[in-house]
């Protein structure tokens, strides 16, 4: 019998997310991403939907979740603050304020 951990089956269904996202959004979402990354200033989720072209078809919902949290574990992003997002449909939640780590 497999033993799956909390940590293990996050990462999985994160992985199958990422792999079953339609290609051109996740490239999009990969290069906009990056490029945020690059520039160094802070960013949130709504930074990197903004990035990605409207016509693309929409990826899972936990795609760019998926994403950003790959970009922390390998120490390439570190979260700095949060913010009450504006964007109607997620009702005033909490989201993360990420920046390039030094």
């Amino acid at each position: 019998m497999i033993n799956h951990t909390a940590t293990t089956l996050r990462d999985e269904g994160m992985a199958r997310v990422v792999a079953n996202a339609p290609t051109d959004y996740r490239a999009a979402a990969i290069d906009a991403i990056d490029s945020l990354v690059e520039a160094g200033d802070p960013f949130t989720v709504e930074d990197i939907a903004a990035r990605i072209p409207s016509e693309l078809p929409p990826a899972h919902p936990n795609l760019l979740p998926a994403l950003i949290g790959a970009r922390a574990r390998n120490g390439l992003i570190v979260p700095m603050g949060r913010y009450r997002t504006t964007r109607r449909s997620r009702h005033s939640s909490k989201n993360t304020v990420w920046r390039a780590s030094a």
